[in-house]
């Protein structure tokens, strides 16, 4: 967390959520409190923030449907409600910090794009090179990934692309985009190996990225699932009523099959 007005205090995400961490320590507080008083809108409200920021998302829509109920006129539950729920997000906004809008998509491919993936990046791993951050430039503590090569790319991108843009209009809608009329879709095919990751980053912070408007991320692995983390975290946007910005986000896990938009 940051406040201009204290001295700065960073809580890293994994503080926060390994077992017995911030975030587990708070619910079970929370919780005692609830029990106590179970109309408490602002515990309840800490409550579905944390359940997200675990990735309990199904629970974290019930809390914040439960605040809603409690107080039809409170805009940040609505708000939360709706882009937990899959519904349109509202027209307004509301004051302070506020849920990073979503769409997440489950089975996206079916079983034989899914396997003509597969096929495509596992014949040309071996051009794969190590992933650059701003404007190409590698970065080291920044990013741990591969990316695929030209050739790779080209090959996924002409039948994956055509299969995104089919699902645009609905997602744009859902995301109150539908002025978003011509726009390039980016692609890159990324590999995350033992001990790989992505610090926290903007997607749109500069240079060729600025004019970003909606990011996407495809995730794909093998059955069983062989691996642990690879979480996204959507940092909530907007400041909090100190003044200062708080570290709460929505987990969502990386599901085989699965496209997220944000």
């Amino acid at each position: 967390m940051f406040d201009e007005q204290r001295p700065s205090v960073y809580i890293s995400p994994s503080a926060l959520l390994c077992p017995g961490g911030l975030l587990y320590r708070a619910e079970s507080i929370l919780r005692q409190r609830l029990a106590r008083a179970p109309h408490d809108a602002k515990v309840l409200r800490r409550l579905g923030d944390i359940q997200r920021g675990k990735g309990e998302l199904p629970a974290a829509l019930e809390t914040y449907r439960r605040l809603y109920a409690l107080n039809p006129d409170d805009a940040s539950a609505a708000w939360s409600a709706s882009i937990m729920s899959g519904g349109r997000v509202p027209s307004a906004a509301p004051p302070g910090l506020r849920l990073c809008p979503f769409v997440r998509l489950t089975e996206f491919l079916t079983p034989a794009q899914s396997e003509r993936l597969f096929m495509q990046v596992l014949t040309g791993r071996e051009r794969f090179r190590p992933a650059r951050v701003r404007e190409n430039t590698l970065e080291r503590g920044i990013r741990a990934a591969l990316v695929a090569d030209r050739r790779t790319l080209r090959a996924v991108r002409s039948w994956f692309v055509p299969r995104l843009r089919s699902v645009l209009p609905h997602i744009l809608s859902r995301l109150r985009m539908e002025g978003l009329h011509r726009f390039r879709i980016a692609m890159d095919v990324t590999v995350h190996l033992g001990g790989g990751f992505y610090k926290v980053h903007r997607d749109n912070s500069g240079g060729r990225y600025r004019s970003r408007k909606l990011s996407y991320a495809y995730y794909f692995h093998h059955q069983p699932k062989r691996f642990t983390g690879g979480d996204l975290l959507l940092y909530d946007a907007g400041v909090g009523a100190d003044g200062g910005s708080s570290v709460v986000f929505s987990r969502i896990e990386p599901l085989d099959n699965s496209l997220v938009f944000f």
